[in-house]
């Protein structure tokens, strides 16, 4: 702790030093009056600071006993949360201050394996794993009721990131963008909220700092501190009214056994496992356990929910060298979900029907909702063609997309 704290002190010295298909919801066609957008730079390299070596393993079940978590009675949501309780994740806070502050959306890598393991996803109340392109997956992780001390590796935006940021009203942070993906973000209804070395954001908010074999591109650490700290002075850091998702400790009805949820990507391999010791799922990537940096935690989720959601191939190049598309992730209107909690699968429906809404996870009926654990959730969009089916002993679910794609 006090080496990770010495490395930002550390940071901030030497920045100072260096000087310084459907029709989607409608946006904004420019900032608002009065957003403060510096101007383009890159990020302070650091050639001398590296990160501090990984935490050693914790076993999930000696993490929960360390740390119980508090649990609330009775649903919680969809409208006016306890002052003390994380509208994301329906938990009890150490500080209901920390939600006077707006949620923070951080751009992370999960390709190649050389990022991982990722640091700070272990303190994220949502996170999102979604398709870029060449069939492999990035993260959007949103913290609020928790502070790591760093996030990364910090990489670009996607199209799915002109949505997420509406959804919960939240600040957004990135390395950078395609020019099409930035033209998108600048005209965006929440461009005063970004945060990237794109828009000449750098040290101590943004810092290469160099790690073993790790190459450029994937040196940049985010300090989500600093990013608060700097959305208050450009006056966009106050709490947003973030209403509707359902929490309830008690098990709803309905359920059938899932136990392990495999999502196939066309470039790589997630896996959840449900235990009982903890109530957790449990995150595999590629068939290794995926662990956070700083905590030594295998990464875990109260919820797993595989989201159906149309992808569109887009002319817009993200990758120069292969000449890969971008894809559109249709994150709105309503479609099939997948929800798992207490090693129990539900077959549901979420929807969307403005701009500013989250998604709302229901019953298939859609008017009934379908309440999630207390406690962090991990979304995964899939395409609309993707394959359900059950293996093992009828409690592993698996879902692959066709050879094609999403």
């Amino acid at each position: 702790m006090h080496r990770r704290f010495a490395l930002f002190i550390l940071i901030a010295v030497i920045a100072a030093s260096c000087g310084g298909g459907a029709s989607a919801p409608s946006a904004a066609t420019s900032a608002p009056a009065g957003s403060s957008v510096p101007t383009e730079a890159a990020p302070t390299i650091a050639p001398e600071i590296t990160l501090p070596p990984p935490a050693p393993t914790v076993p999930p079940e000696a993490a929960a006993a360390a740390a119980p978590t508090p649990l609330p009675s009775g649903q919680i949501g969809p409208e006016d949360y306890p002052p003390d309780v994380d509208p994301l994740t329906g938990l009890k806070v150490s500080d209901p201050a920390l939600l006077s502050r707006r949620p923070l959306l951080i751009k992370i890598s999960n390709f190649p394996g050389e990022v991982r393991p990722q640091s700070g996803m272990d303190s994220a109340d949502m996170v999102f794993e979604h398709y870029t392109e060449g069939g492999i997956t990035r993260f959007t992780a949103l913290f609020w009721s928790k502070t790591p001390e760093v996030v990364g590796s910090v990489r670009s935006a996607r199209l799915i990131d002109v949505e997420l940021p509406a959804m919960y009203q939240a600040l957004f942070a990135y390395s950078g963008s395609s020019d099409a993906v930035k033209d998108r973000i600048r005209n965006s209804d929440f461009f005063d909220r970004v945060f990237s070395p794109d828009w000449g954001d750098k040290c101590p908010l943004f810092c290469r700092i160099p790690r073993g074999n790790l190459s450029l591109e994937s040196t940049e650490f985010a300090n989500p501190k600093e990013i608060w700290d700097e959305a208050t002075k450009r006056g966009v850091n106050d709490r947003p009214a973030i209403e509707g998702m359902v929490f309830n400790p008690e098990v709803p009805q309905g359920a059938e056994p899932g136990s392990i949820v495999r999502v196939v990507y066309s470039g790589g391999f997630a896996r959840w496992d449900y235990d009982p010791k903890t109530g957790l799922y449990i995150r595999r990537q590629d068939g290794e356990p995926l662990n956070d940096r700083l905590t030594g935690r295998q990464l875990s989720a109260a919820n797993v929910i595989v989201v159906y959601a149309t992808h569109v191939v887009t002319p817009i190049i993200e990758d120069q060298a292969s000449k890969r598309p971008g894809l559109e992730i249709q994150a709105w209107g309503s479609h099939d979900a997948y929800i798992f909690r207490d090693g129990q699968a539900y077959k549901g429906r979420w929807t969307r029907s403005s701009r500013g809404d989250m998604l709302h996870f229901w019953y298939e009926d859609e008017t009934t909702p379908l309440a999630l654990k207390p406690g962090n959730t991990w979304i995964e969009f899939v395409g609309v063609t993707t394959k359900q089916t059950l293996e093992g002993a009828g409690d592993e679910w698996r879902f692959e997309p066709p050879p094609n794609g999403p």
